[in-house]
């Protein structure tokens, strides 16, 4: 594979639509069920954007920053301390854990590597587009490319408030290369979250080697592993694999 762009045969590019609001809350209840695995500390929110899901995590006790290289949305609160920085530029010390949601997606693939280098040590919880199933934005990806063993497609990011800061290309990776990619630098478990928000939208957990949740234990991490590995072998999660909603 060649790692430049081969771009799919289209004339004029489709509109990309806002999510439907089914999807809105499918991705706000999986926020919500995986923070609740983290006992309330500090959290910086990367590319926060209209900040509705750092506002979600300051009522659910979090000491919430949010940043971001736009200013144009965020709300007028107090609950949430709101940054205007680039994500590339920020200091990730002091945090107990890292949310990268919807941001993950719009960088490139150097700036996604350095980004997980910095958090490396630190929890994450990862909401990101992938190079898997059928997308509603297909005309905007390239086709398959591979990158140094990694394999994803290129998005063409538009120039409105929730596009890219700074570059034009952005890097979908294969669910598989994205878990290489936080086990390169370091993540010893990373945990995929069921459902889906979409066939190609997912949330992950990346937890540092040696990691047990405060709030569940050892004994109820392990469980809930089990549990993962389980569904994942189940015909209901081959049946969700090819929906989308």
């Amino acid at each position: 594979m060649s790692p430049e762009p081969v771009w799919p045969s289209v004339s004029t590019p489709p509109p990309i639509s806002l999510p439907q609001p089914a999807t809105d809350q499918l991705r706000i209840d999986a926020f919500e069920r995986l923070l609740s695995l983290f006992p309330p500390g500090k959290v910086i929110d990367l590319g926060t954007g209209h900040g509705k899901l750092a506002i979600r995590a300051a009522r659910m006790g979090w000491d919430v920053v949010g940043i971001d290289a736009r200013t144009e949305r965020f709300p007028d609160t107090t609950s949430v301390e709101f940054r205007h920085i680039d994500v590339r530029e920020v200091s990730l010390e002091g945090f107990d854990l890292i949310l990268c949601l919807g941001l993950f997606y719009h960088l490139t693939l150097d700036d996604q590597r350095a980004l997980l280098a910095r958090c490396a040590g630190t929890p994450m919880i990862i909401d990101t587009h992938l190079a898997v199933g059928e997308s509603r934005m297909d005309d905007l990806l390239s086709e398959m490319v591979e990158v140094d063993g990694l394999q994803g497609r290129w998005f063409k990011e538009g120039t409105d408030t929730r596009s890219s800061w700074g570059n034009e290309l952005a890097f979908w990776p294969t669910p598989e290369s994205l878990g290489a990619m936080l086990r390169n630098v370091g993540y010893g478990v990373v945990l995929e979250s069921t459902p889906w928000v979409m066939s190609n939208r997912r949330f992950f957990v990346a937890l540092p080697p040696g990691y047990v949740s405060p709030t569940l234990g050892l004994r109820g991490q392990t469980k809930a592993f089990v549990r993962a590995v389980r569904y994942r072998a189940s015909r209901r999660f081959k049946a969700a694999r090819v929906a989308e909603v």
